[in-house]
């Protein structure tokens, strides 16, 4: 009997925004007679604080364990068999996994399968040493095949020497046609009840996403006060779980423009986004910015060097107004936009418009055609 072509994709785990894509990516490689598994651990200590894990989602449980060398921290995995014998391996595009480096052995002593890795493209979240740029690039030609987040991934990839032919762009997405099936859902009555029991007044910035460091919680709370001190009438509303949300919590017992309501999801992600005038979001913008477009909540962020790919999605002045990287400036254009409701009409169309461009469909038809590429590339 034949055995089936397969792919294995290992992750270090599978967050719940991944869950559509994989099913969506598996049915589409059924239909060719490609087989998919998904091989993921459990979430580390940081990562569980996000509440976001899938638990038990993925086809293969894999072992890992973190370590701490020269202060780096380095994700040592067991891979179990299943992501040996396969036609194609991909791999997150991650110097903190150990198994990645297999890569950098001469290809007549690696071991199958071929592997391919997925991600960013570069250190878009953080500013790298030399040697870690130095890893990155040749990690980055090593591979088999790379599926880049994004265009400018994709980019990224090419100017590391990459061939064009050997690259994906995936247009990275949450499950966009089950968020509009939420927003529609959600009543104009539930917000507008939502919005008297928090007392807001008609000024309202959301925050929702990891109360981490990467998000700049202290920059946002600070930068929140001088909203407040311009215009007694804003509020931000705060939509997450997180290392720092002792340090939110305390916060918003403290001062009366700040709500803390806990991790939200699915249609409480919703109702949190109609609520909103706008979305504030001063640190790492990555996946939010589609939530934003898909609802059309303008986006208001900084000029911080550290966003993700998926900032790219976000045309500057159209769907999303960003600001230089100082707390007064951020805050003024908070209070700004909040006093300007036909330009945020204007914002939230365009954001709608701009929106049709991702879907979790997209994204698979886009991987399926890069995996078919990768399997049916000879040298």
């Amino acid at each position: 009997m034949t055995m089936p072509t397969t792919v294995c994709i290992a992750q270090e785990y599978v967050p719940e925004y991944r869950r559509p894509f994989f099913n969506e990516l598996r049915t589409r490689l059924a239909e060719d007679g490609v087989r998919l598994v998904v091989a993921a651990g459990n979430p580390n200590k940081d990562q569980a604080m996000r509440s976001d894990d899938t638990g038990g989602f993925a086809d293969v449980f894999v072992r890992q364990t973190e370590r701490s060398i020269a202060g780096r921290r380095v994700t040592v995995r067991r891979l179990p068999p299943e992501t040996r014998n396969c036609d194609l391996l991909i791999l997150e595009q991650a110097r903190r996994n150990l198994d990645v480096y297999r890569l950098l052995l001469p290809r007549k002593l690696q071991s199958p399968p071929r592997t391919a890795l997925w991600g960013h493209g570069r250190d878009f979240t953080q500013s790298p040493s030399a040697l870690e740029r130095r890893i990155s690039v040749a990690l980055l030609r090593r591979a088999w095949h790379f599926f880049g987040y994004t265009q400018v991934s994709s980019e990224a990839a090419e100017s590391a020497g990459v061939p064009p032919a050997h690259i994906t762009v995936v247009n990275n997405t949450i499950d966009t046609r089950a968020l509009r099936v939420d927003l529609a859902t959600v009543p104009n009555e539930a917000v507008a009840e939502l919005a008297d029991h928090l007392a807001l007044e008609g000024r309202t910035a959301l925050f929702m996403g990891g109360l981490d460091e990467s998000k700049r919680i202290a920059f946002l709370l600070e930068a929140a006060a001088a909203a407040h001190r311009i215009d007694a009438r804003f509020r931000l509303v705060i939509a997450g779980d997180g290392a720092l949300r002792p340090a939110v919590q305390e916060a918003a017992r403290l001062r009366p423009e700040l709500i803390y309501v806990g991790a939200v999801a699915g249609h409480r992600r919703a109702l949190m986004l109609k609520l909103a005038d706008v979305v504030a979001m001063p640190g790492r913008v990555g996946l939010i910015a589609v939530e934003c477009l898909v609802a059309g909540t303008p986006l208001i962020t900084t000029a911080w060097p550290f966003h993700a790919p998926e900032f790219s999605y976000l045309d500057p002045g159209v769907t999303a107004i960003i600001t230089p990287d100082d707390v007064q400036s951020y805050a003024s254009g908070l209070v700004d936009i909040l006093n300007l409701e036909s330009r945020r009409a204007e914002m939230k169309l365009a954001c709608l418009t701009a929106s049709r461009a991702f879907s979790v469909e997209a994204m698979a038809a886009n991987f399926r055609l890069g995996i078919h590429a990768a399997l049916s590339r000879e040298v």
